[in-house]
């Protein structure tokens, strides 16, 4: 009777507030069902998850005083220009080289 009640309080209970048993040390023996230390499981919500991760990922650069490199990030995206822009400028022009000699661009 005992177990049934206790069941029944488990699905009218909020989700956040079960406390998780393991399933291995559950027996009917009262002696038992003393000597169980249920452990409390909660949920992170997502605003504390992402404060972990943050925390996680930004390590010691909050102690520097900024979380954010603009300078090395302004850097890295000139470089991915230039190269980008290279690349735009250069095929075209070596391109149209090959094709001339080739014979496949004549005059008109």
């Amino acid at each position: 009777m005992k177990v049934v009640l206790v069941m029944i309080s488990y699905i009218l209970q909020p989700a956040s507030s079960l406390v998780l048993i393991p399933t291995s040390s559950l027996r009917l023996s009262s002696s038992s069902a003393r000597s169980i230390q249920p452990r409390l499981f909660r949920m992170l919500s997502e605003d504390e998850e992402y404060e972990i991760w943050k925390a996680k990922k930004l390590g010691n650069v909050k102690k520097l005083g900024s979380d954010e490199n603009f300078g090395e990030y302004r850097r890295t995206e000139s470089t991915i220009y230039a190269v980008g822009g290279l690349i735009t400028v250069l095929v075209p022009v070596i391109a149209g080289i090959w094709a001339y000699n080739e014979g496949y661009l004549t005059p008109q």
